[in-house]
């Protein structure tokens, strides 16, 4: 918690100060940049970060246990309801 918070008062400081003069010296090539700045994060964010979303506590372990934990985030999982279902049929 404490980490974010630097960066968030990192990139406060940033945006106060120095956009303006970014935007004298470069005008709206400062957007582009911007752009592409959030860009390159939302790529790195969808390919290294791990889904927790809807995940059981047993679930989460086995994610972070696996060799590669953003593939096994997002695998298809069989709920109970499911595999009741399977058994039913067999």
């Amino acid at each position: 918690m404490a980490f974010w918070q630097f960066n968030s008062g990192i990139a406060a400081f940033i945006n106060t100060f120095a956009a303006p003069v970014a935007m004298k010296n470069i005008s709206y090539w400062f957007y582009v940049f911007y752009s592409l700045f959030d860009l390159a994060q939302f790529v790195f964010i969808y390919f290294y970060f791990v889904e927790t979303k809807s995940l059981t506590m047993e679930e989460l372990d086995e994610v972070f246990e696996a060799p590669n934990p953003r593939k096994a985030s997002v695998q298809r999982r069989k709920t109970a309801a499911q595999s009741s279902r399977d058994l039913r049929q067999a």
